[in-house]
């Protein structure tokens, strides 16, 4: 299954055992979490410990489709919440010349 299976509902269901990235269990050994990702839900969503819900893409394909195509393009102005940009350090803008 890949990116456009997933994204038109064609896909399997993904993987229901919640797993911690961030504990030393998992950083020790990620690869087989991994590989049945790519295998089962290549497209998976995410939690992370600061609230937010990601997707996770891990195949290289898929990765190489969505950075190439603008639908998944960040916007600035929107990609975060007010709370959210309150916590961002300042940085200027660049001045081009």
């Amino acid at each position: 299954m890949g990116l456009l299976s997933w994204l038109a509902g064609t896909g399997r269901s993904p993987p229901h055992d919640p797993i911690d990235v961030a504990s030393p269990e998992f950083k020790a050994n990620p690869y087989p979490y991994y590989a049945r990702l790519r295998a089962e839900s290549p497209v998976h969503r995410v939690n992370l410990r600061i609230g937010s819900s990601p997707w996770l893409v891990t195949r290289y394909d898929d990765v190489v489709a969505v950075l190439k195509d603008g639908r998944f393009a960040k916007d600035k102005s929107t990609a975060l919440t007010p709370d959210q940009a309150k916590g961002q350090p300042w940085v200027p803008a660049c001045s081009s010349r």
